[in-house]
């Protein structure tokens, strides 16, 4: 019981936040934290569980972890063409792909070919 009045507590405090401002308290979460504004409450535009939802979250997330995309160090936004790319890594999401590969703990089969 206790819980869930911390949890009402917390949406209460960041339900009046701008969005820009829930992007960069997300940057600072874990990924057990992140699951868990993840399930706050209905990802509706404005939320913090919408902001810890979204694609370029846990495409970036991912990349921390298992550094398989290589970015250039100086842009600080993704790029479009990444956001469509998680099935190559084993989910329709980049949520699923992280699950996926922690899950395996091994690299996805990509298709590569090597020229001898």
């Amino acid at each position: 019981m206790r819980n869930q009045k911390q949890t009402k507590s917390v949406n209460n405090y960041l339900h009046g936040l701008p969005e820009d401002l829930l992007d960069l308290l997300v940057t600072f979460a874990d990924i057990p934290s992140l699951g868990a504004l993840c399930q706050t409450c209905r990802p509706s535009h404005g939320t913090i569980s919408y902001v810890a939802s979204r694609e370029k979250v846990w495409l970036r997330m991912f990349n921390l972890r298992f550094h398989l995309i290589s970015m250039k160090p100086h842009h600080n936004q993704l790029h479009q063409k990444y956001l469509s790319n998680s099935k190559l890594y084993g989910g329709p999401t980049w949520k699923d792909a992280y699950r996926a590969m922690a899950l395996t703990c091994r690299m996805p089969k990509m298709g590569a070919k090597y020229k001898k």
